[in-house]
């Protein structure tokens, strides 16, 4: 609150001013009798005009208390006011007096004869109906809200202005004359309160109230940026609680300017209180110009947020499409132009198929674009024209694609053709029209066939009949182009020429049986092999031996007759055996047979199967998946049968690479038959020992299992482009990913090429494959079955007459060398010009040299680091460029190695490596420790930093070599190991359940202080656990705790008030998994359901699928984060089981039945109707659908024993033979 005053000096009549000047009337003469008679009261200091005033004067103390008292009262006017004065009997009298006049009036109170002690008495008059306040209206938050008082008629007196009851500060400027204005900020909506007083006394009309608005409340449904013109258009407004002045819903001002300064009409309507509709339209093209403010007070304005809008008017039926043509040829580039220079401003968009096909935009200026996409399919392309949203008039428009790909071809004389009988195939055109057709055989040597043609309901029918084992060349043309997939590899193959010898000893329950198939004169196939027992099918494995020649081998689980079938892309195989029948001689293992004896001893037998016979030599059996090679962190198995054997005990310990215990449980099935499963916690060798009444099982007790991880496999300097017929190359490492099988498939249109393999030392390998035509390859890597992370990896390919070698990588300050190799039909041009740019823009000399016949080569030594353009011209003026390549130069010296400090055995130990100034390559790590190589994590957490990870597991130094791009400049680098811990041994301590006790032992040396910290990794929260002591004669103790989180958990051992060691324990909890509703299915139709493992922990999720006679191969596809699609594809009708278990444990529902019908009759017709049944069953083999993916039962080996088979159970929707596979044992 403020409060002003002010004062006016005036003379009148000669008397002495009383206002300002001291007066003194403390000294009072007691012997004057004037000073014995008061005057007091309010009368005497102020009166208001109009109002009566009084006064007491008192001379009970006067000598004479009963003369008279005269009052004289003198106003400014000097006119006469109402007076009266009342004799009150007891020495006082009281004064009535009402002013008239503003101002200064003196009053004169005479006792008797004397005057009365400070008389004239001077009275400030005032009137407070003069005060006038004016302009108090509404406002705004956070502007001022200013009104004017005017006192300059009120008189002498004190103002005072009062908001919200003094709780809003006010603020007042005088403009002289008593005037004043007045403001305050208001800083939230709602009604206001303004309170004037003057002298105490309210101001006319206080208190005053007025309305505060918040324009932020007001808003406007659309955002006014563009419209289209000729059309009805509107906008709403929305102002709830939005008041004027006078408390009432303040009015929204609304104007619409036009580009040429013409208002344009609106229409207003309130659809609520706090609504307002605006509805217009627009007639000229161009920004218009769009007010919308508040009536808040009657003086002023105010747009509201975002006024004044620029408004964007356009006109769709302005643009001008140039034609597109409704036919187009495939890959060949479609052009049309837009012009939008009348249309006015807006977005434009062209879409083809959607934005699935992308196209290129050229500005030709003045808003005329040239659009450009080139069909890459022969599917209808529509394009969609779309101008600030709206669809142009006449668009979508359809292009209908021609192409070579119209011309469909199949049949089985496209893919294998057996040597001497007629094969076939057909070639259907868009509109039956064969006469452009041309067919085209060539036979392994190079020869021209001349095949038949006939035309039949299906095409053009082309029969014709191999003559040798070996590839045939097809090519089909349409109108001189070469149909896809022409020219056709068809492989001609003789399983006559197949050669199969017996095995060479005797074959028992248990031990590996093996036999030799020679496929070398038989041309390429699929070789089906197949053995089985009382019709039951038991695994075998194909060890390649070289030149098409294969070991197969078979463990036989039952002392019965087993019969061995072997098929040859689908042929009966007719064998060759050995060169006699005797007693003395192998083959008198296998049974009687119908043979066939040549005149050289060789006998061949009529069909297959053969048998061999198998004889029992122990009782007890060990076998199963978790005897091979296993995964680590995922639980494994492995069954053991006691048979006839007799009551003993069975007992099973489990070793780790690192000699530590793995803990297992054994289960009792039925009666002879155990279930072990066992969880390897890191790669390596497992040692599994088995003994029956503390007597091993058989002589190759221990068995060995042999961990991998499938994560620890990498992939380097992998090629992303390449030329025709240019070798690529690239590395796969699985140094720290244990022992296994790489499977290696590069393919092109569902069709694989070679590649060659060569083991550049350890684990790693350098492969290599040779495009033979551009597109884009497709490299399958698996591990152990199992798919690594990325695959399958894209190379694409371009054409090119010429190969390029030794491109990709170069050492700084070192000669280079790359190498050109022209294709046999081109004609190499040795003068062609070639610009080698360094990253600063230098050139470098390089000049072409041959260096032997055909064979050139380009020198040149790098002096900067980072990307080198190569590019290739044909000739000095650079008017064409025939392909470029990029060289990544490097320098391996300029690695950065951060601080290697002592390690702490079985605690995680980090460095990082900096290449940020060597250049772009290949970081290689290799750790060991007392001459074993130690696994290690590699994870880029920079664009040129690897943090390296790794556990130290003895108390041996640790050595660490790093190579860049294959060079090793930094030597070897030493890691000590701290000693300290040697006092404390801590027990393996396994992965946890959620609810579960987690227990492990802690060993000492010393009697001294230990504790033992748990807690969660993540939040840190303490777990309580409890550490009881197990012997009285050595420091022992036993550790116990139990989560109740899925996470990570930390184990902080102190030794002597010293942090010792720390562990990593991962937590899961099963009952976190949920499973998606599974329903029944169709034979025939692939199932899909779905499993989340969000907030289970870490773990690995195990399905399987059984139909009752085997178990299914089913894919898993991750499709968020820790959610997982399940598909399998039925195969027979009838109750399935579906087994689902996390970390080994199956979880609630666990196996899951369900129901698969066989398929309907409504299925084969419409299998019909899309052309799937073919007219033989070889050709239905062929048109088959082809998956790029292939599938792993289990996706790990299947293993017995050390030194037997190991044997893998292998599923393909390409073939449906699982004996079909090369596998390759490293």
């Amino acid at each position: 609150m403020y409060m002003y005053r002010y004062e006016k000096r005036v003379k009148y009549y000669g008397h002495i001013e009383n206002n300002d000047e001291t007066k003194n009337e403390n000294v009072v003469d007691d012997q004057n009798p004037k000073t014995l008679i008061r005057a007091f009261g309010d009368g005497l200091r102020q009166a208001q005009v109009g109002i009566q005033s009084s006064f007491t004067v008192d001379a009970h103390a006067a000598p004479n208390p009963n003369e008279d008292v005269k009052v004289l009262v003198t106003t400014p006017s000097k006119q006469a006011c109402y007076m009266q004065v009342i004799n009150n009997r007891n020495g006082t009298w009281t004064v009535n007096y009402t002013p008239n006049d503003v101002g200064e009036t003196y009053i004169d109170v005479i006792y008797g004869d004397e005057v009365v002690n400070g008389s004239p008495f001077k009275v400030n008059v005032f009137d407070t109906n003069q005060i006038k306040v004016s302009n108090i209206d509404g406002g705004l938050v956070g502007h001022l809200v200013r009104f004017h008082i005017d006192a300059s008629e009120a008189g002498v007196g004190q103002l005072e202005i009062i908001v919200q009851d003094g709780r809003m500060p006010c603020d007042a400027a005088s403009r002289g004359s008593c005037r004043f204005d007045a403001s305050f900020l208001p800083r939230e909506p709602g009604r206001y309160t303004v309170d004037v007083k003057f002298n105490g006394l309210h101001a006319p009309g206080s208190p005053f109230s007025c309305y505060i608005n918040d324009l932020s409340c007001v808003s406007v449904s659309d955002s006014l940026t563009s419209a289209p013109v000729g059309l009805p258009l509107s906008f709403d407004i929305h102002h709830e609680d939005f008041y004027n002045y006078h408390n009432q819903n303040a009015a929204i001002d609304v104007v619409i300017t036009a580009p040429s300064g013409r208002p344009v009409p609106l229409k207003r309507s309130q659809l609520n209180e706090s609504i307002t509709r605006i509805d217009y339209a627009l007639n000229e093209i161009g920004t218009h110009r769009v007010d919308i403010r508040s009536n808040h007070s009657s003086s002023e304005k105010m747009d509201i947020n975002g006024s004044p809008f620029a408004l964007k008017a356009y006109d769709t039926s302005r643009l001008a499409v140039s034609e597109i043509p409704r036919l187009v040829t495939l890959n060949d580039p479609v052009e049309f132009t837009v012009d939008a220079a009348k249309a006015g401003e807006g977005q434009l968009e062209v879409a083809i198929n959607d934005g699935l096909v992308p196209n290129q935009v050229k500005a030709l200026g003045n808003a005329k674009f040239l659009f450009t996409f080139i069909p890459k399919t022969n599917d209808t392309h529509t394009i969609s024209i779309k101008f600030n949203g709206n669809q142009l008039t006449g668009f979508p428009k359809e292009c209908q694609i021609l192409s070579t790909n119209d011309i469909t071809t199949r049949g089985p004389g496209l893919s294998q053709a057996l040597l001497g009988a007629q094969t076939w195939f057909t070639v259907e055109t868009p509109h039956g029209n064969t006469t452009d057709v041309q067919v085209t055989v060539f036979t392994p040597t190079n020869e021209k066939l001349n095949p038949s043609t006939r035309l039949t309901a299906d095409g053009l029918r082309v029969d014709w009949i191999p003559s040798e084992v070996g590839t045939y060349t097809v090519h089909v043309a349409f109108g001189g182009n070469a149909v896809p997939g022409s020219p056709f590899r068809v492989k001609c193959y003789d399983p006559k020429k197949v050669i199969v010898t017996p095995p060479t000893s005797e074959s028992a329950v248990r031990k590996p049986t093996r036999f030799l198939i020679d496929a070398s004169r038989a041309g390429e196939g699929n070789l089906e092999i197949s053995v089985n027992y009382s019709g039951r099918n038991i695994p075998n494995q194909v060890i390649p031996i070289g030149n098409s020649r294969f070991e197969v081998q078979f463990i036989p689980q039952e002392a019965t007759v087993h019969y061995c079938n072997i098929l040859f892309n689908g042929e009966l195989v007719l064998g060759t055996m050995c060169c006699c029948i005797s007693n003395g001689c192998p083959c008198s293992s296998w049974l009687d047979r119908e043979f066939y004896i040549y005149d050289d001893g060789f006998i061949q037998y009529r069909r297959s199967p053969f048998g061999v016979n198998v004889m029992d030599t122990q009782r007890v059996v060990v076998f199963g998946k978790g005897l091979g090679s296993v995964p680590v962190n995922i639980p494994t198995s492995f069954t053991i049968l006691t048979q006839n054997a007799g009551v003993g005990d069975l007992k099973c310990s489990i070793k780790g690479p690192a000699d530590h215990m793995i803990s297992c449980v054994m289960a009792k099935m039925e009666a002879s038959r155990y279930e072990v499963t066992y969880t390897p916690d890191c790669v390596g060798e497992f040692q599994i020992d088995i003994s029956h009444d503390n007597i091993p099982v058989d002589d190759s007790n221990p068995y060995v299992a042999r961990a991998f991880d499938v994560n620890k496999v990498k992939i380097c300097d992998f090629p992303s482009t390449i030329m025709v017929d240019t070798p690529a190359y690239f590395i796969i490492d699985a140094t720290d990913s244990g022992s296994g099988n790489l499977e290696i498939a590069v393919s092109i249109d569902d069709k694989n090429i070679p590649n060659y393999v060569q083991n550049e030392g350890g684990a790693r390998f350098r492969v290599k494959f040779i495009p033979d035509q551009a597109g884009s390859y497709f490299v399958h890597i698996k591990f152990n079955g199992v798919d690594l992370y990325g695959s399958p990896f894209t190379c694409n390919v371009l054409s090119s007459d010429f190969t390029f070698e030794n491109y990709e990588y170069a050492p700084i300050n070192k000669r280079s060398l790359l190498l050109i190799k022209p294709k046999s039909n081109s004609k190499f041009n040795p003068n062609l010009h070639i610009d080698i740019v360094s990253p600063s823009g230098n050139c470098i000399q390089g000049k072409i040299e041959e260096k032997s016949a055909n064979i050139y080569a380009i020198q040149y030594t790098p002096n900067e680091i980072g990307d080198h353009h190569i590019m290739f011209y044909t000739d000095n003026d650079k008017k064409c460029m025939i392909t470029k390549f990029i060289c990544q130069v490097y320098d391996a010296t300029k690695i950065r190695i951060s601080d290697l400090p002592a390690a702490i055995p079985h605690q995680l130990y980090k460095f990082t490596i900096n290449t940020m100034d060597a250049g772009d390559g290949h970081v290689s790590v290799k750790i060991k420790q007392s001459g074993n190589r130690l696994a290690h994590e590699q994870a880029r957490i920079d664009l040129h930093i690897y943090e390296i990870t790794f556990l130290p597991e003895t108390q041996d130094e640790c050595f660490v070599t790093i190579s860049f791009n294959g060079e090793n400049n930094l030597g070897t680098l030493t890691i000590p190991i701290k000693t300290d811990s040697k006092q404390v041994r801590v027990s393996h301590i396994p992965s946890g359940i959620v609810g579960q006790p987690i227990v492990f032992t802690v060993d000492l040396d010393e009697a001294k202080t230990i504790s033992v910290l748990i807690s969660e990794s993540h939040g840190g929260r303490i777990v309580p656990h409890t550490m009881t002591s197990l012997s009285n004669e050595k420091p022992r103790y036993q550790i116990k705790f139990t989560p109740n989180l899925a996470r990570q958990h930390t184990v902080l051992v102190n030794y002597d008030d010293q942090r010792t060691l720390n562990y990593h324990i991962d937590v899961f909890d099963i009952n976190k998994i949920r499973i998606s509703s599974i329903n029944d299915g169709t034979v025939g139709v692939p199932l899909i359901f779905t499993v989340d493992t969000h907030g289970a922990g870490e773990g690995h999720l195990e399905v399987t699928i059984n139909d009752g006679r085997r178990t299914l191969p089913a894919e898993l596809k991750s499709i968020h984060a820790r959610k997982f699609d399940i598909g399998f594809l039925p195969e027979i009708k009838g109750k399935h089981s579906i087994t689902i278990a996390f970390n080994g444990i199956p979880v609630e529902g666990s196996p899951f039945e369900i129901n698969i019908r066989d398929e309907t009759s409504s299925d084969h017709e419409i299998i019909e109707e899309n052309g799937q049944e073919e007219e033989e069953e070889e050709e239905e083999d062929d048109e088959d659908d082809v998956d790029d993916h292939e599938f792993l039962i289990g996706g790990q080996l299947e293993g017995t024993k050390v030194g037997e088979l190991a044997w893998l159970i292998c599923n393909s929707p390409l073939s449906e033979i699982y004996e079909d596979f090369d596998l390759f044992v490293t």
